[in-house]
This record gives structure tokens, sequence and C-alpha cells, in this order.
């Protein structure tokens, strides 16, 4: 992978920090996702409590 490079030259490898990258916008996506879901439901029934919200169904 790194063979143009001298022994005595320190490296990092790009796959960890695209992983890493991928990992924060997936979880930011999945938040963002679950904020949106919240916000219908409190459109919906006026609260997020759920005792209030027990007649969802399915």
């Amino acid at each position: 992978m790194f063979a143009d490079v001298p022994a005595s030259r320190r490296v990092v490898d790009p796959v960890v920090q695209s992983l890493t990258l991928t990992d924060i916008v997936v979880a930011v996506a999945i938040a963002a996702l679950l904020l949106s879901l919240a916000l219908k439901v409190h459109d919906h029934y006026g609260s997020l409590d759920p005792s209030d919200v027990s007649e969802l169904k399915g």
C-alpha cells in the first residue's frame, strides 16, 4: 500500500480515518431521523410522554 514511501517516514492509514468519518456521518443521520420522528409524534399527540402516546398501533 505504501510502497513508494520510505521506511523512515511515518504514515497514517487513510482507511481508519474514512471509517471514522463514515461513523460520524451515520450517527448524525440517525440522530436527525430520531429527532424528526419525535417532532412528528409531538405534532400529532401534543406530547412526548409515553403514557399520552400509548395508543400507537403497529
